[in-house]
């Protein structure tokens, strides 16, 4: 048990350890630690009911496995499904509070790699490469290393030397077990050789030292003497292959060797390089003439030469595989975060290749910035040609040519009904999926209009397709409420945190710790209903410390100017008496903490000096309330289509407790629970382009109203490309939960028809078929990528170095594995293959 034990935490303390985990950034070499689920949620559990005495010691037993030669972490565990992260100051708190069941065991630290001047590339490896090592003079013991991403060479060799206890200042040699043999290694290289678990042996070189090359895996009895100087210069990476020269092989039908966690590079430089109008282009040699080598955004043709010599390898026929250690390490060097050993995203990988190549064979040699206009009511063909036309003037490749398309955004505010129409270039169409349902129990309290009616705590069963007017409809009919207005809101320890859309998800707003969802009804079925709506929300604090003492009340208001002073003696303290007030009258011990309802409203008046008021979604410095009868000024934008303002109560201590629970009814809302057993690709493009509302979070700048807006941003298909990559999007990422969607979807082999979603008329005729498919098996942070494409008219399936012809795939294709999909386009009759591509001059791409 660790003995660093500290005092009690408090609410106020775990309320700031919250907000720390929810806020803190990832910080390059930064450490962060993973607890366990179940202890996580315990902890939560324990928190919501205010009970901070009896939470356990942190316990990681589940995430770890082995004693006797130390933990290691379990394969293939999920962030927010078998463990959570925390940043090491936030562990450091829970660790001296409650302190750990096994300190080596339960102490589980992980560094943030990436790129400190690439912030978007920053994230943290759960499950970093690993490497056995050994020293020749005792084979038989075997340790395991872990190697970060981007940690240097000199890093690793450092602490494998510590580990092996060989002095730091030692002449080594290193080799390679393969199979039957120990294959020796350039030290220098040893950086893009590895592969994962592989096992190295080092050698001391010393009077005692002898060359294991070619020395069986097997001899457990190994002579030892002198190293030549032909050992110690070690084999080159050439030399290292797994194929006799002579055999020919059928062209691109090459694996490609897992160099250490790159299996998803492999993945997607198969399905890639199954595109035959790109490939082609590398193997004529015609990207040698649109070489960028002063293009400031690519890599000085380095990355094209080495995707090119690439090529070359998988498509000669004399490999039955290779490599690809040149095109890593040249992304390793540009990219940081593919520079060392971690299990990465196949697409974020295309993504980077993609640009990258687009840039190093960029045609255009002197960028022309323009800023992009808006349609100001012109035509869309008009519009759309026009920002092609200036995207084309920054952005002229073979990589455009082939794979890049474009997509309208329309987006109308609320406030104006502007209407704001734009083209932007698109690379990948990346497809939302319906979400991952499982069954959820939330709580939720229903607040009546009617003082007289009780609380309601409602127990419901949902998913988390189940939406806020799915039970707002279910509530009015089990609490006859008719068609009253009710509003669903967001608190979070007793504050109001924002008004929840119709169409939100219940269960995802429930899942934040600490967060409680309430319904307000705000106002009776027969009511007028103004809009926009004047709603206030009713805040209680102390005088003394600016505590919240009770949750928020929300009240309609019939005008703005019925907000006075004389409203809310009349008509707002008498609710918080009602529910709020405590009785002085009687003992606690009597009425058992409840409002018996016999405090006089007059007890409870505060004077005019302690009433506040601010903006209802922008807590600035309250304003007083002055005068009787003076309205308060109503701010002039919109929330959500609701005007508010926050009016903020000061209390002495002692006066209000929170609602009291005793005169609550408790009550079960049944839904339906239709589970989803899998999607088609044609939803997964509805839910592309259906029109959304823009979240707290991404406002769109109105330039008519000059402010920020919850508008509505719907997307079209305008121009697609000869090829069509499809993204589904698998990983779904908040910053509470993490989880891969693993839905079998249908699509398409053949005939994958867009041409009705293509809003442009004049495009013709969309009809695509599947050329190659990036897969994905596993959870997140692990798992294992390989590849399906089509070579000529047969398939193969590509995993890492072994390739085997495989099936037709059936049509259609349903899988749960399916993660990027590349489509060609069907050339209707007198079509060619591109329209854009064409040079003014036409080049001869071997001369």
């Amino acid at each position: 048990m660790d003995g660093l034990q500290n005092r009690a935490l408090t609410i106020a303390d775990v309320n700031d350890l919250l907000n720390l985990i929810e806020r803190h950034p990832l910080v390059f070499g930064e450490k962060w630690c993973l607890i366990d689920m179940d202890w996580w949620r315990g902890f939560i559990s324990h928190v919501e009911i205010g009970d901070l005495d009896d939470i356990p010691a942190v316990d990681n037993s589940n995430l770890c496995e082995g004693a006797e030669k130390g933990f290691a972490l379990k394969k293939n565990l999920i962030e927010k499904q078998d463990f959570v992260l925390l940043p090491l100051a936030a562990f450091s708190v829970l660790r001296r509070t409650y302190g750990l069941a096994i300190e080596e065991r339960d102490l589980i630290e992980r560094t943030v790699v990436g790129s400190d001047r690439s912030p978007g590339s920053l994230h943290i490896e759960v499950y970093p490469a690993t490497i056995r090592i050994a020293r020749s003079d005792n084979i038989g013991e075997e340790h395991t290393i872990e190697i970060f991403s981007g940690e240097s060479f000199e890093s690793i060799k450092k602490r494998a030397l510590e580990v092996l206890k060989i002095d730091q200042h030692s002449t080594i040699q290193c080799y390679l077990a393969e199979e039957d043999l120990y294959r020796r290694l350039n030290v220098a290289d040893l950086e893009t050789v590895l592969s994962q678990d592989d096992l190295v042996v080092v050698d001391v070189l010393d009077i005692h030292s002898t060359d294991l090359s070619n020395t069986s895996t097997n001899n457990s009895k190994v002579l030892f003497g002198k190293s030549s100087d032909v050992m110690r210069n070690g084999l080159s990476t050439n030399a290292i292959s797994t194929q006799p020269a002579h055999k020919s092989y059928r062209p691109g039908v090459c694996g490609l060797e897992n160099l250490g966690n790159t299996c998803f590079m492999n993945s997607a430089l198969q399905c890639l390089s199954n595109v035959r109008e790109l490939t082609e282009y590398f193997l004529n040699g015609c990207y040698k003439h649109d070489i960028n080598e002063e293009n400031v955004l690519g890599m000085h043709g380095q990355l094209a030469r080495a995707y090119a010599d690439l090529m070359e390898q998988l498509w000669n026929g004399s490999n039955r595989s290779m490599a690809p250690r040149k095109l890593k390490a040249v992304l390793g060097q540009y990219v940081q975060q593919f520079s060392g050993y971690s299990q990465h995203d196949s697409q974020e990988l295309l993504s980077f290749l993609l640009d990258g190549l687009h840039e190093d064979l960029n045609r255009v040699k002197k960028k022309v910035y323009l800023e992009a206009k808006d349609s100001g009511g012109r035509p869309d063909s008009v519009v759309a040609a026009e920002a092609w036309q200036m995207y084309k003037m920054g952005n002229d490749s073979v990589i455009v040519d082939y794979l890049h398309g474009q997509l309208k955004s329309t987006v109308v505010c609320p406030q104006c009904k502007f209407v704001s129409v734009k083209f932007d270039p698109f690379c990948f169409l990346s497809l939302p999926l319906p979400p991952k349902e499982r069954i959820h129990k939330i709580v939720m309290t229903l607040v009546p209009l009617n003082p007289d009616r009780k609380w309601v705590k409602y127990t419901v069963l949902v998913t988390f397709n189940t939406m806020v007017k799915e039970v707002r409809a279910l509530m009015r009919k089990q609490s006859a409420l008719g068609n009253s207005l009710i509003l669903f809101v967001v608190l979070h320890n007793k504050a109001l945190v924002r008004i929840m859309n119709d169409d939100e998800s219940l269960a995802a707003a429930y899942s934040m710790p600490l967060n409680q969802i309430y319904a307000y009804q705000v106002a009776d079925a027969n009511d007028t209903i103004t809009s926009p709506l004047n709603i206030i929300q009713v805040r209680n604090q102390l005088v003394t410390s600016k505590d919240v003492v009770t949750v928020p009340l929300l009240m309609m208001v019939p005008s703005p100017d019925s907000l006075s002073s004389d409203f809310i003696t009349g008509s707002v303290l008498p609710r918080i008496r009602e529910y709020f007030a405590k009785d002085h009258k009687r003992s606690n011990e009597e009425t058992n903490g409840c409002n018996e309802h016999d405090v006089a409203t007059e007890d409870l008046l505060v004077t005019p000096d302690l009433v506040n008021y601010s903006d209802f979604n922008n807590m600035s410095e309250p304003v007083t309330i002055t005068g009787e009868k003076q309205p308060l000024i109503w701010p002039t934008s919109l929330y959500r289509g609701i005007r508010g303002i926050s009016v903020t109560m000061l209390w002495q201590p002692n006066v209000l407790t929170d609602f009291c629970k005793k005169d609550m009814e408790e009550k079960e809302l049944l839904t339906k629970h239709n589970v989803r057993k899998g999607a088609d690709i044609n939803e997964c493009f509805h839910l592309f382009t259906r029109q959304e509302l823009l979240s707290d979070g991404n406002l769109w700048y109105c330039s008519r109203c000059k402010e920020h807006q919850h508008a509505t941003k719907k997307l079209d298909l305008w121009k697609l490309p000869p090829v069509l990559i499809i993204h589904l999007k698998r990983f779904h990422f908040t910053r509470w939960s993490r989880e891969k969607i693993d839905i079998p979807v249908e699509f398409p082999l053949t005939g994958l028809d867009l041409t009705s979603r293509v809003v442009d008329e004049k495009f013709g005729k969309a009809v695509y078929d599947l050329i190659a498919v990036s897969n994905h098996a596993g959870g997140l942070g692990g798992g294992h990528y390989w590849a399906w494409a089509r070579n000529g008219d047969d398939w193969y399936d590509f995993n890492d170095a072994s390739v085997s012809a495989m099936p037709q795939p059936n049509d259609p294709i349903v899988s749960k594995e399916a993660y990027v999909l590349f489509y060609r386009k069907r050339l209707m009759e007198g079509e060619r293959v591109l329209s854009d591509a064409e040079h003014d001059m036409e080049v001869d791409c071997d001369s």
